[in-house]
């Protein structure tokens, strides 16, 4: 039996164990295509909200997590779902990397749209590939090794670019929270600071982990799917706090010690081989008593005269030994050769290599994505500077005294009816209609409140939203206003355009 303590985190399964489960390739790996992607309406939140601000907001954009929360992954699909109408520039950051790197990086994309031109100026650059009808952005995974004064070269060519052409490249910088405090450092402290959306990427909940680890099994060819599922995929989320790269390494340890002392599937075990007879333990005692009885009937014989009559006497009738030669051995039968795994899927193919390394980031060590283990989080909200926003929550206990109650709230008819560029505010989403309904009266919220219902990992789920601005400006600045307790749950900023598609899609 293999000790599955010995397999480290990042380590491949070994054949045995892939066999066993009846795994046609890695169902954890790193590196994986695009039927391992595990999504839900949670994370398809966050990709969605990115891209809108990409396409329509002039701000800087941040998407934050936690090592190994799957922000790589999500920043893959993001760069799918926009390539039909923006024109990115996606690379990894590297520590120590200077502007003079990044300048050269964002040439090497670009420099197709300008015919090869390495003597344009780069905002010049920039201005000619808007120019070619798609919207230029910048997108840097693990941004927090860049430096400040890198950064506030990003953010100092978005300027000079407006200024040319008046047009703003879109900026998204994916990586670890202190991105943040990194890109507050690029300016001096009486310098305004530089607008910035930041998106926080939530661990993944006990039901998404375990959604995650069916997901990517069932992706492999796993002859079962729930292998980890129940009891298993919590203790799985316990371990690694629902952070998708910790999950594929505890996942595969799993798999390792799963079922190891039992053959591979499809292997036989030949039979135990029989003992010869004559190297069995009685046979040397029975072969004695046999060759003395045999002896002495025949003295009793020669003994005896012809006139008188024999003695009779019994005998114990012993079986007849077998022969001392064996009987030829037969060939084993050769046991069947393990298949060959299938050949697992290649990541996409990386761009020239720069100093600053300009990959198309990799899967992460998913994003798939963990909160508390009880409660299913709300879509992650978008908020601006501060306070760093985090995916919603599940409404605070009830406050000791009875809130004031408000009027009844508008049902999805009324949220259909509202201009599809308008801005609402979302406070919160539940599984329970009927307390979602309670929570929105006992809040004392002064403004219009709708819900409407759309679906999460499979079941409905409802949300409440707040007031109709006609700009996100506004949106945000009502969310000051909004009682302490429901500012406690995050509320973020969405169009009423991604409202009425979330309702759509749950028709």
């Amino acid at each position: 039996m293999t000790d599955n303590a010995h397999l480290k985190a990042g380590d491949p399964l070994p054949m045995d164990a892939l066999l066993r489960h009846g795994l046609e390739q890695q169902p954890f790996d790193a590196v994986a295509g695009d039927r391992f992607l595990y999504t839900d309406p949670a994370l398809d939140m966050v990709v969605g909200v990115l891209l809108e601000h990409l396409r329509n907001d002039d701000s800087v954009l941040l998407l934050k997590g936690d090592e190994g929360s799957g922000k790589s992954t999500q920043l893959l699909r993001l760069l799918s779902r926009g390539a039909e109408d923006m024109e990115f520039c996606a690379f990894k950051a590297r520590a120590g990397a200077g502007f003079t790197a990044v300048e050269y990086t964002i040439r090497q994309y670009w420099n197709r749209i300008a015919d090869e031109d390495d003597t344009l100026p780069l905002d010049e650059l920039v201005c000619k590939v808007a120019a070619s009808g798609r919207r230029p952005a910048v997108v840097v995974d693990d941004a927090h090794h860049l430096e400040p004064a890198v950064l506030a070269e990003l953010v100092r060519l978005r300027k000079e670019v407006r200024r040319r052409c008046d047009i703003t490249p879109g900026l998204l910088l994916v990586g670890e929270p202190v991105m943040e405090t990194r890109l507050q450092e690029a300016f001096p402290p009486d310098a305004p600071e530089e607008p910035h959306i930041s998106v926080q990427l939530r661990p993944l909940t006990r039901e998404q982990t375990e959604a995650y680890l069916r997901q990517r099994l069932q992706a492999a060819g796993a002859d079962d799917p729930d292998l980890l599922s129940g009891n298993k995929a919590l203790e799985i989320h316990q371990e690694t706090g629902g952070l998708p790269a910790r999950i594929n390494a505890e996942a595969n340890r799993h798999l390792q010690g799963a079922g190891a002392d039992a053959p591979p599937a499809g292997m036989h075990t030949s039979p135990p081989e029989q003992t010869p007879f004559w190297k069995h333990r009685m046979f040397v005692p029975v072969l004695a008593v046999v060759l003395l009885v045999a002896a002495v009937s025949t003295v009793v014989n020669i003994l005896s005269t012809p006139d008188e009559p024999l003695e009779t006497r019994e005998l114990l009738v012993l079986p007849e030994p077998r022969p001392l030669s064996p009987p030829p051995e037969r060939a084993p039968t050769p046991a069947p050769e393990p298949p060959a795994p299938a050949p697992a899927e290649v990541a996409p193919a990386d761009p020239p290599p720069q100093p600053v390394v300009p990959d198309p980031a990799p899967p992460a060590d998913p994003p798939v994505v963990e909160a508390p283990a009880e409660p299913e989080p709300d879509p992650v909200p978008v908020e601006p500077e501060e306070p760093p926003p985090v995916a919603e929550a599940e409404p605070p206990p009830a406050a000791p005294e009875p809130p004031e109650v408000t009027g009844e709230l508008r049902d999805a008819s009324w949220l259909q009816a509202q201009p599809r560029d308008h801005y609402t505010v979302q406070i919160m989403g539940l599984s329970d209609l009927q307390a979602l309904r309670r929570y929105g009266r006992e809040q004392g919220i002064d403004r219009e409140l709708a819900w409407f219902r759309t679906t999460r990992n499979g079941e409905a789920w409802y949300v409440l939203v707040a007031g109709n601005y006609p700009d996100a400006e506004a949106a945000r600045a009502s969310i000051a206003e909004l009682p302490e307790a429901v500012r406690r749950n995050q509320p973020w900023v969405r169009t009423f355009g991604s409202v009425q598609e979330a309702m759509a899609q749950a028709r």
